[in-house]
């Protein structure tokens, strides 16, 4: 195998095998050498760009060396004055050019704004006499818009234009800084820590001690089973009490709960508490939910609605739960003192009803020879009739009608008399012991409400009692 003499390339001879990788490596080799340029120290290929130099080289030209300028040979230091240029700072004044531009675009200005733009709307601002840009001419900031905009340097300003100091904002932020602090004025929010009963809270900023009024709101973690206390960021456990003294014994986990410290008596105060009470699931209505001291409950107590109770002979039960107040104990027009017997009390009502049979009585005045009675709940069985009035002597009728009382006695249904009735008055001037036949007529009846009695006299209007009897 051989090398060519320029870039060793490698060159395989009639008993060499020809590689690929030969190959490959010699037109890696040409890929890289035929693109190289030509330097000061080393052959390569001509640019482009010094092609223009060597064709701009007029034929004929040669390179001549200087061996002095301005009196100066050898290795020397050229000044601008040597080859007839001004020097370094030289300045001419504007007068002394000669042949000036009359534009400022010939002067190669072409971005110059014109005097009459200046401190114009839309054009450019002018300075005052202090090189500042006059304040009329600046727009007021605002969000969207930067310029101009007045500090304030108190606590207590309501501008909506003006900006706060530095001072300003430092105090506003003192202040607040200090609310932040202040768990009187506010309450802190903390998920608690701990076992059943003994919480913890850590707070931020942290307080440095317990002052009163103190407020804390806290997340429980656990439900507590009994009494319980609160340690905020290890300041000491204290008590939980209700606003009336009691432990607070019911707290349950994910329940958040705000506490306010009481500095006299050194535990926290549950606030707005709400959950307290003695009333039990059976004091309320079934389905209905409540809260007591054990937290929330759901009522027990059947719902009755409305229900009416008949009195009987013996008591009955009224069914425990919810009435909605449209039942009923039902009563009874009956039930008067006219319709129970005598002496007899139901439910209060005293009997007045005399047992035996029915009566009624009354007067009637009349000269007919008849007169009827209608209306009563009853049919006589006895009828009696006797004269209330006297008159001067009159026919035997009238005689008997002196007598006070006589009676016409009238048997059931017969109207017939039942027997005559016998005068026995000492004062009177007749035989004491005839009988008189008070009446005796077939017009005398008894009816199915009354009876017709025959009146047996001289004519005349004489008032008349009667007594019938069932």
């Amino acid at each position: 195998m051989k090398l060519t003499g320029n870039l060793g390339l490698k060159k395989p001879e009639g008993t060499d095998v020809v590689n690929i990788d030969d190959l490959n490596q010699n037109f890696d080799i040409l890929d890289v050498e035929v693109t190289k340029l030509a330097t000061a120290s080393e052959a390569g290929r001509m640019s482009a760009a010094d092609k223009v130099k060597l064709d701009g080289i007029e034929s004929g030209a040669q390179r001549n060396t200087v061996t002095s300028v301005n009196g100066k040979t050898g290795a020397v230091t050229l000044t601008s004055s040597d080859v007839g240029a001004s020097p370094t700072g030289h300045t001419h004044a504007f007068a002394e050019i000669t042949s000036k531009p009359t534009t400022l675009s010939g002067y190669g200005i072409t971005d110059a704004i014109p005097a009459s733009q200046k401190g114009s709307a839309n054009g450019v601002a002018s300075l005052d006499g202090s090189a500042k840009v006059p304040t009329p001419q600046l727009p007021n900031a605002s969000t969207t818009q930067a310029g101009i905009v007045q500090l304030e340097d108190t606590l207590t300003s309501t501008s909506t234009t003006k900006a706060a100091t530095a001072n300003a904002v430092k105090q506003v932020n003192d202040t607040v800084v200090a609310h932040l602090a202040d768990y009187v004025k506010h309450p802190a929010y903390a998920v608690a820590s701990g076992s059943a009963n003994a919480y913890s809270v850590t707070l931020t900023p942290a307080p440095t001690a317990y002052v009163d009024g103190m407020a804390v709101t806290v997340k429980i973690n656990v439900d507590s089973t009994g009494a319980s206390t609160l340690n905020v960021n290890g300041l000491g456990a204290k008590p939980l009490k209700k606003a009336n003294g009691n432990d607070v014994t019911n707290l349950k986990a994910n329940g958040v709960y705000t506490f306010r410290y009481n500095a006299s008596t050194g535990n926290f105060i549950l606030q707005g508490e709400g959950g307290a009470g003695n009333a039990q699931p059976s004091d309320v209505l079934s389905g209905k939910t409540f809260t007591n001291d054990s937290g929330e409950q759901t009522g027990t107590m059947p719902n009755i609605g409305a229900i009416t109770i008949t009195p009987t002979t013996i008591d009955q039960t009224i069914p425990a739960g919810y009435h909605n107040g449209s039942g009923i104990v039902k009563g009874d027009p009956d039930l008067i003192p006219a319709n129970i017997k005598q002496g007899v009390d139901i439910f209060g009502v005293v009997g007045t009803l005399v047992e035996g049979k029915r009566w009624a009585s009354g007067t009637f005045t009349s000269s007919e020879t008849t007169y009827t009675v209608s209306g009563l709940a009853f049919k006589p069985s006895i009828v009696l009739v006797y004269v209330n009035s006297i008159n001067t002597a009159r026919w035997m009728i009238s005689l008997i009608q002196r007598v006070t009382p006589s009676y016409a006695v009238y048997p059931s249904g017969s109207g017939k008399i039942v027997s005559n009735i016998a005068i026995n008055q000492p004062d009177w001037t007749y035989n004491p012991s005839t009988t008189y036949n008070l009446s005796d007529s077939s017009q005398n009846k008894i009816n199915n409400d009354g009876f017709t009695v025959f009146i047996y006299g001289d004519g005349s209007s004489n008032n008349y009692g009667w007594i019938a009897i069932e």
